[in-house]
């Protein structure tokens, strides 16, 4: 992909397919963790997790290796790092942040 200048872009100069290839292949580079990995990137243990979220750290371990979650057992870990969630619903033609 042809990388382009930021005045490039604010000026209109870009094509809407160009605009569109950019963002397909910034959606390929959004970073894909699971729970552990950035449990881990963040420099936190398991136990301190359990701690904050309230559950024993034998249940956490158990929470990274589902491949199903419950929102809200997700929106409890990620606080309990420092961050908060956002839902996104994609659609063919547009994209909608669901409030839950």
């Amino acid at each position: 992909m042809k990388v382009h200048r930021w005045r490039d872009i604010e000026k209109g100069k870009l094509t809407a397919a160009q605009l569109a290839a950019g963002d397909r292949w910034v959606e390929k580079e959004i970073v894909r963790l699971t729970l552990r990995e950035l449990r881990e990137q963040l420099g936190k243990t398991q136990v301190a997790i359990a701690a904050a979220t309230k559950v024993s750290q034998a249940e956490l371990s158990r929470v990274e290796h589902r491949r199903d979650h419950l929102i809200s057992t997700v929106r409890r870990y990620v606080q309990s790092l420092g961050g908060e969630i956002e839902i996104l619903a994609k659609f063919k033609d547009k994209r909608v942040r669901l409030n839950v």
